[in-house]
Formats: C-alpha cells, structure tokens, sequence
C-alpha cells in the first residue's frame, strides 16, 4: 500500500491493495497484509482500507520507515 504521486495530486493505491478492494466490491472478505509508516499518511491510508471493508489486522505500522510514494 503506497502513495501514487501524478503532480500535486496524490491517490492511495499499489497494485495488491487495488485487486483487494476490488475483490471486496463483490461482497468476499478481503483482508491486507502490508506495512505503512507511523505517519499522516500511514493513517490515512489505514483509515481509507478500514472504510472500504478491508480486514487490517494484517497491516503494521513501523516506526522505521515512512509511508511508501511512488512518483
């Protein structure tokens, strides 16, 4: 789970947390297994996967590294 940076804008995704929320669209249970940084934007990707249904007990929050974002 990552940032995707396109110019200023930046959107939640990578491509296993995409096919996740897609497969959870159908109505199966899907959870994450992924790590984030202890950071804003660790949280608010935690936050988005927890709206969409997404099991997260599988998700760690490190204090070694920050959010990944791709550009």
């Amino acid at each position: 789970m990552l940032f995707d940076v396109f110019g200023e804008e930046k959107k939640i995704g990578g491509a296993p947390l995409n096919l996740a929320l897609r497969t959870a669209s159908f109505g199966f249970p899907v959870a994450m297994i992924s790590a984030v940084g202890n950071d804003e934007d660790g949280k608010v990707i935690c936050d988005y996967v927890r709206e969409n249904q997404l099991d997260t007990s599988g998700i760690m929050t490190t204090q070694d590294y920050d959010t990944g974002i791709e550009s």
